[in-house]
């Protein structure tokens, strides 16, 4: 990320389980309070990694993927506000008449 001036860093669910349950349990339970820490996180530990990383991008980015549970769009209701969710999108091709 660093080396390529990229401000994100995109995580795969899975692994980040793995390494630690506790912190991705965290995430998917608060998204809203606990992405912009590991984002800050991130980017603290890019700055004292690479000290000239401050001065070429501002912020970082926590990006997560991978997340094994697809919720269909009908099923999404007002008690997923604030929570993590994964999503599909279908495109769909209409016919000129």
């Amino acid at each position: 990320m660093c080396i390529n001036n990229l401000q994100s860093m995109e995580i795969d669910y899975l692994q980040f389980k793995d390494a630690n349950p506790k912190l991705a349990f965290w995430l998917v339970t608060n998204p809203q309070q606990v992405i912009p820490e590991y984002s800050a996180a991130l980017y603290a530990v890019a700055g004292r990694t690479f000290p000239s990383y401050k001065g070429i991008v501002g912020e970082c980015y926590f990006k997560v993927e991978g997340i094994p549970v697809l919720d269909s769009l009908r099923k999404v209701t007002y008690g997923f506000l604030g929570q993590l969710i994964k999503g599909k999108s279908i495109s769909m091709q209409f016919e000129e008449l």
